[in-house]
């Protein structure tokens, strides 16, 4: 357990950061398939179903999308968007949490207090 003067061991900070960056994307991969089938051009014509075409919101997508494809068609791509996004927010959470405690030591010895 640390006492507060320790930082915490890379595989922790690294760990962590993972699994933030995978909680964070269970909850807003829904909304990021709301916004690509906003952006989407509509289809017309005979091949055209009701669950493709315009939509009012991010709310009428999402509901559209689960209530003609199922929930399974919210999650598309989620494997791809946590293989190529993890190792980012690793970078990012962790590189921030080592450089935070490589300057609080490094001004902790400047300034002669003990650590």
């Amino acid at each position: 357990m640390s006492n507060g003067n320790e930082s915490s061991p890379i595989l922790y900070d690294v760990l962590g950061s993972a699994t933030a960056g995978i909680i964070s994307r269970v909850f807003t991969h829904p909304l990021d398939t709301a916004k690509a089938r906003l952006q989407a051009p509509t289809v017309s014509g005979p091949q055209s179903s009701s669950s493709v075409g315009s939509f009012r919101g991010p709310l009428d997508a999402i509901v559209k999308t689960y209530r003609y494809e199922g929930f399974r068609a919210l999650y598309g791509g989620f494997g791809a968007v946590i293989v190529g996004g993890t190792p980012g927010t690793v970078l990012y959470l962790a590189g921030y949490a080592y450089f935070r405690d490589s300057m609080t030591s490094f001004v902790k010895r400047w300034s002669g207090e003990k650590y």
